[in-house]
Order: structure tokens, then C-alpha cells, then sequence
């Protein structure tokens, strides 16, 4: 979790753009793919890092409502949880592709020049003399550092390579990034 490298953990979709009031807002940390077997369990596409975030016992909430998952295995894909909200495979068959959330007040703060993908989507990307560059749309998680997406009004997509020789300040209260844009990449 370092600027280079942040948390998975992402802000629920309808969320990305609006940035409301932050102790509001939902973080996705999984998502629901499919149903397994026939006892109401779920395939689920963890987004976070931490692994006690999907166990049993934690209270998360699927496509806004509340749930509880009572168990919790790990699969080759992903995980395999039970939540009390689907009885039957039926049930959860109607889950696919639901977001799995906690509220942004459960996320503990990331360590000193750490952050989380959610504090960097939808942030405003400057050059070093304060021009706008864009909006970061996505990031991409590579094997050295990750890649900030930034979107850029009537042009490409920028690609910004998240490292401290790019990106030169991250002010999550200003709700902008600094960047240095590498020769070639304008």
C-alpha cells in the first residue's frame, strides 16, 4: 500500500465520479460471480487486501442491503462464501454480479504515503506547473508498480507509471495528484 502501490479495496461504481462526503461512502471489496452448489453459497471476486475482510462472522452489505457471511473457504478463483441472504441456489444465482461493500468508516487509514485505489479514482491529475492533465479513470495493477488511467478530455487516455519519478504528490484532502509526465508519453 504505497502510492506506487495501493490498496485493492475500490469505491462502489456509483461512487467513483461524485466523490460525496468520504464517511458515506460504500467501498466495493468483492464482487459476486455465480452461485455454487445448491445450498445458497456464492463465487466471489475478492477486491481487497486484507483476507479477514470476507471470513465468517463479518457483516458486509451486497448491492446496498445488509448481510452476514456465515462461511467463508477459499477457492482457486477467488472465495466461496455463505451469506445469510441466500438460502437456496436459486437465491443466490440472483446475486451474480452484485458488489460486496463496507462502509469507508470500517477501512482503517493506510500508513504515511500509502493509499487505497478508492482515494485515487476520480482524483485530479496536474502537471507540475498546475495544469490539469485529467481525471484518473482506473488503475491498472502490474507486476512492478501499478498504472494510473487518466482520462483526458477530447484526447487519449494517459498512462501514468505510479512512481515517485511520476507521481510527485498525492493530496487525497485536495482531491489531486501531481505527476511529472514522462517525455514521450504527452
Amino acid at each position: 500500500m504505497s502510492s506506487s502501490r495501493p490498496s485493492r479495496e475500490e469505491p462502489a461504481p456509483e461512487t467513483e465520479r461524485a466523490r460525496p462526503d468520504p464517511r458515506d461512502e460504500d467501498v466495493v471489496v468483492g464482487r459476486i460471480v455465480g452461485a455454487w452448489g445448491i445450498r445458497g453459497e456464492v463465487k466471489v471476486r475478492s477486491h481487497t487486501d486484507n483476507p479477514d475482510r470476507l471470513s465468517a462472522g463479518k457483516a458486509i452489505c451486497v448491492e446496498g442491503g445488509p448481510a452476514l457471511i456465515e462461511r467463508s473457504t477459499r477457492a482457486k478463483a477467488g472465495l466461496r462464501l455463505k451469506l445469510n441472504v441466500a438460502a437456496d441456489r436459486g437465491q443466490a444465482e440472483a446475486l451474480r454480479g452484485a458488489m460486496l461493500t463496507v462502509p469507508r468508516s470500517q477501512i482503517p487509514p493506510p500508513p504515511d504515503g500509502a493509499y487505497y485505489h478508492f482515494q485515487i479514482i476520480g482524483i485530479d491529475v496536474l502537471s507540475e506547473d498546475g495544469q490539469p492533465l485529467g481525471q484518473v479513470r482506473e488503475i491498472l495493477t502490474t507486476g512492478s508498480n501499478d498504472v494510473y488511467v487518466v482520462e483526458r478530455p477530447n484526447r487519449k487516455d494517459l498512462l501514468l507509471p505510479a512512481i515517485p519519478d511520476v507521481v510527485l504528490d498525492v493530496d487525497t484532502a485536495e482531491n489531486k495528484i501531481t505527476a511529472r509526465v514522462p517525455d514521450g508519453l504527452e
